[in-house]
């Protein structure tokens, strides 16, 4: 974390000297524009698959904050290349029956509720349309992807017994074999950014983005079989225990950021 807000630092200590082009326009018409920003996300997860075993169970509230870089595209102002370097916080909470062999052979019905948090280092490609100027604003839309690594992935979990209302929960897990390294997103995002002097451009936007790839390392992977702690998932229909599961999990986004070009 502490290299990652490093090397930000040192790209805008670079970067101040040529926040402005050769021709000496203001960062509102200039070849390159460097600003932060802060973000914070609504995100939760979207089930695939035998969704009938696992569905979503409500979204969590995180935060995002990094460098936005723009690159103008050819002599025109209103186009630009928008990428830059972000830390990403997103998860989702899911939920799933199962059952639990007793001692006697006998089985509980439980269900779980699990609880995850992924932190990515995320990097947008989009391109940025924007308006001619009106008064001191001007009005634009990114439309593009996102490509994230996942650099800390934990989870919670609670289990209910149904039978008689008992809990049983852990805190803090890692779940860094479960989660997948990449997440991929399609980035719908619009806003406006006003002039309040100089160079300094303040923005403001609203962005959905829709995740693209399982965020699991495989399917959810229900307990099935002999596990370690005795669980079997069970078809309530047959009785019989679920032995394929083809559950997929992706993460849905929505941001509003406030940021400023300078």
């Amino acid at each position: 974390m502490k290299k990652i807000g490093l090397f930000i630092l040192a790209i805008c200590l670079y970067s101040s000297g040529i926040s402005q082009d050769v021709t000496g326009t203001t960062q509102t018409n200039s070849k390159f524009r460097l600003g932060l920003s802060f973000s914070p996300v609504v995100s939760w997860f979207s089930t695939s698959g035998d969704a009938g075993l696992v569905e979503p169970d409500g979204t969590r509230f995180n935060i995002a904050f990094g460098l936005n870089t723009d690159f103008r595209i050819g002599e025109n102002s209103q186009y630009y290349f928008s990428t830059g370097l972000f830390l990403l916080n997103t998860g989702g909470s899911l939920k799933h029956d199962y059952y639990i062999q007793n001692d006697d052979g006998s089985f509980s019905l439980t269900e779980r509720t699990s609880d995850f948090r992924i932190n990515y280092v995320n990097i947008p490609v989009t391109i940025m349309l924007r308006t001619q100027e009106i008064g001191y604003s001007r009005y634009f839309a990114r439309v593009g992807f996102d490509a994230g690594v996942s650099t800390k992935s934990t989870y919670d979990y609670e289990d209910l017994r149904l039978s008689d209302d008992q809990t049983f929960s852990v805190e803090d897990e890692s779940a860094s074999d479960l989660t997948s390294l990449f997440r991929f997103g399609l980035r719908v995002e619009g806003g406006f950014e006003y002039n309040i002097g100089g160079t300094t451009n303040l923005f403001f936007t609203a962005a959905y983005n829709h995740g693209l790839n399982n965020v699991f390392t495989n399917d959810y992977e229900l307990p099935t079989g002999e596990s370690v702690d005795g669980r079997l998932a069970i078809d309530p229909n047959s009785g019989e225990p679920f032995l394929d599961r083809e559950v997929k999990a992706s993460t849905n986004l929505f941001t509003v950021t406030v940021g400023a070009y300078f």
